[in-house]
């Protein structure tokens, strides 16, 4: 049980980290290409059909970015159910010991010597 949740957190962290790289650098050329002052007076000139392809555009990326949110809070989800899991069964185990502990060596008798 430790070690298959183990692997998960291993590779729960490894997609994280490979594809926050990949997103930031969308989000960067998406912010780039807003902020400027370029983007901007093409935005005046164009006709409405380029600005409500761009619109959809930005859209469609928030949608994308609101998706990868589900899945990494169903990541956390999932990840905070091994954790739980991993505790109870470790509390388990310790009890078990303590108790067997207890059983082999009582901490006091009623033998009145």
């Amino acid at each position: 049980m430790e070690i298959s949740i183990e692997s998960f957190g291993n590779y729960a962290l490894s997609e994280r980290n490979a594809d926050l790289g990949h997103r930031k650098s969308l989000d960067a050329q998406l912010a780039a290409q807003i902020s400027s002052p370029k983007w901007a007076a093409t935005v005046e000139t164009e006709s409405l059909a380029d600005v409500q392809r761009q619109a959809l555009m930005f859209a469609s990326q928030n949608y994308i970015q609101q998706a990868r949110l589900i899945e990494l809070q169903r990541d956390l989800l999932t990840a905070q159910v091994m954790a739980n899991t991993l505790a109870i069964t470790s509390m388990k185990m310790l009890e078990k010991q303590r108790y067997d502990a207890i059983i082999r060596n009582p901490p006091y008798t009623n033998d009145p010597k």
